[in-house]
């Protein structure tokens, strides 16, 4: 077994445990992010095109929101490239900055945003709207990615198990957040249990990828 392939099996193993446990603390937002997504039908995302002006009307989990365009078309976007770790209040780990993502959202509930979606696939498997949403502004250099905000606070991570296109925009953002020591790459331990993950996210696009 190769050294790289050694680590992985390595980093799966601990990680699994933490997956775990994050999956377990997870369920206290089940049932309300359920109860969300049932608001929604997301048969109708055909209604939604890039450039469209949504409005946020729910939030459904640290990177997943309920949208309703200017028609009354209703549907949710799983924010492209990102990944929030969601827990109960009492966690002090991961969950902890994944609520801070959720907080953050909440705030911009009844708020306009223009929605890009994924250039490639645009909506996922359980009908949710692959995107990004930017704030509006006067001037296109002066509207604010939300995803991207998330990010550089050191909230939410970049999530690269999936290709997207301001990947590269979202890394530097990560790179500085880590840099800066914000958020969570402000302890040890979280930012090389993401660091971890990230490892897995890698190895399994590449792994697809090849499969293609």
């Amino acid at each position: 077994m190769s050294w790289r392939k050694l680590k992985i099996y390595i980093v799966r193993n601990v990680l699994l445990i933490t997956s775990f446990l994050l999956l377990c603390a997870a369920f206290f937002f089940y049932s309300e992010a359920e109860v969300i997504r049932s608001k929604y039908d997301l048969s109708s995302s055909e209604q939604f095109a890039t450039g469209s002006v949504v409005t946020i009307t729910g939030v459904i989990d640290g990177d997943e929101v309920g949208v309703v365009n200017e028609t009354g078309g209703k549907g949710v976007v799983r924010l492209l490239g990102v990944k929030s770790f969601l827990s109960s209040n009492r966690d002090l780990s991961l969950g902890r900055f994944g609520m801070q993502s959720y907080d953050y959202l909440k705030t911009l509930e009844g708020k306009q945003m223009r929605l890009t979606l994924n250039k490639g696939v645009s909506v996922d498997t359980k009908g949710r709207l692959l995107g990004y949403l930017d704030t509006l502004a006067p001037k296109e250099d002066e509207s604010l990615d939300i995803g991207m905000h998330m990010i550089s606070q050191g909230w939410s991570v970049v999530y690269v198990e999936f290709p997207a296109e301001r990947e590269t925009v979202y890394l530097h953002a990560q790179q500085k957040a880590d840099e800066n020591k914000k958020g969570l790459w402000s302890n040890p331990g979280l930012a090389n249990q993401v660091r971890g993950f990230n490892l897995l996210w890698r190895e399994s696009r590449k792994e697809r990828e090849q499969e293609d």
